[in-house]
């Protein structure tokens, strides 16, 4: 600055502050965030990262919700249809007992009762979400969901096995209602059939009120929790880094008047190789 007066130098120093603080409001009315580096606010940035930190894990939780909503949207529609198959099945039951019917008309109930059955089965083996049996026994303990910020706040869904040697009673199970079977409609046991379809019915009945309150009381307890914390945590978000824009274009306007005057301190100054010195020149397209 040499050849420069005290009042030119403090002119270009204005000047450059100026044009850093017109730099730095530009990129927060861009961005719209208060804080776009550490040196803006350093404790800020911790408090701000932690927040976005837990959004994030409970929009994943979020996620996780909807697919086990889904999941029990599909275990149930599948079960109530296997519940439709018992109750078909233990009207059939219901009419081999009657003492008039024949031969013909007890084989010819029985081939529907062994339809229903593979039916039954055919359930259980092909019910799947994303790729997953959610019927055949393949998922052990059940499936488990994570549901709210942290990992280890899970929740367990837990589905029956549905096929015919699952479901029945202790004394026997739907298998022997089969052609073969032990409890045929010609077996003449048609009141120990008809307790074992019942006891059919009512494990499907169960199982479905289990999802149910699963779908009620887990699932959507857990979705109006995440969103309460995620109204508080966005509102306390906005608090630390939403840029007030009313204020930074008041300041933008400051250091943009700040910048002209500097300006026009310098404008007697004209370098040697050069034209004199323009605003446009220092702060560049």
């Amino acid at each position: 600055m040499l050849g420069l007066s005290g009042v030119q130098v403090r002119a270009i120093q204005n000047l450059n502050d100026a044009v850093g603080e017109m730099s730095a409001v530009t990129l927060r009315l861009a961005s719209l965030r208060r804080i776009n580096s550490a040196a803006d606010d350093p404790a800020g940035l911790i408090a701000v990262t932690q927040i976005e930190d837990e959004l994030s894990a409970l929009e994943a939780a979020d996620h996780g919700t909807d697919s086990a909503g889904a999941v029990v949207d599909v275990a149930d529609s599948a079960l109530a249809q296997v519940g439709e198959l018992l109750r078909r099945i233990d009207g059939h039951v219901v009419s081999a007992a009657g003492d008039t019917i024949s031969e013909d008309e007890r084989a010819a109930l029985q081939i529907e009762v062994d339809a229903a059955i593979d039916a039954i089965d055919r359930i259980g083996r092909t019910t799947e979400f994303n790729g997953v049996n959610l019927l055949d026994g393949s998922l052990g303990d059940g499936l488990t969901y994570v549901l709210a910020a942290r990992a280890d706040q899970t929740a367990r869904l837990d589905l029956p096995v549905v096929s015919r040697t699952s479901l029945g009673s202790t004394a026997a199970r739907l298998a022997e209602l089969a052609t073969g079977g032990s409890l045929n409609l010609a077996s003449g046991n048609i009141a120990q059939a008809a307790s074992v379809v019942e006891s059919a019915r009512r494990q499907v009945a169960s199982a479905r009120a289990g999802l149910g309150a699963f779908a009620r009381f887990t699932l959507d307890s857990s979705r109006e929790v995440n969103a309460a914390k995620q109204v508080g945590l966005t509102a306390a978000l906005a608090q630390l880094d939403e840029v007030n824009v009313a204020a930074e274009s008041s300041r933008l306007v400051r250091a943009r008047l700040l910048a002209s005057t500097s300006m026009a301190a310098l404008r007697t100054v004209v370098d040697r190789r050069s034209a004199p010195i323009e605003l446009a020149d220092l702060l560049g397209p």
